[in-house]
């Protein structure tokens, strides 16, 4: 059985990038989105995508999105649910016997200039 990568943020600027080198790759690739009619005309008739229609603030309605998925790329949009939203996706993701591995991107406090001490 070939993996299925499961990809949050596939409508905005790192997901869509994500989803769209997997997929180069001929990668088995879902996307849980908000929209699903918007999402497809945004990425057309594409072998190997299935996009299915889900919110993270609302874990029950990405349930059956998750069947089957191997791995995740995982970015979520800075919010006060942020941890509550990443935890209840892997959560349910890890007790998959098929589930293998989780790629998190973290955007938090990225907007804040800082210095690095040399």
């Amino acid at each position: 059985m070939s993996d299925v990568i499961l990809v949050t943020g596939a409508t905005g600027s790192v997901g869509s990038k994500v989803a769209d080198a997997l997929l180069a790759l001929d990668a088995h690739v879902r996307l849980v989105v908000r929209d699903v009619e918007k999402t497809k005309k945004q990425y057309g008739d594409v072998k190997n995508l299935k996009v299915t229609q889900g919110d993270l603030d609302d874990p029950s309605s990405y349930t059956k999105s998750l069947s089957g998925v191997t791995r995740l790329f995982l970015v979520t949009a800075v919010s006060p649910n942020q941890k509550q939203q990443e935890l209840a996706i892997v959560q349910q993701l890890c007790n998959q016997t098929s589930f293998k591995q989780v790629v998190k991107l973290s955007v938090l406090m990225l907007h804040r200039p800082h210095r690095m001490a040399m």
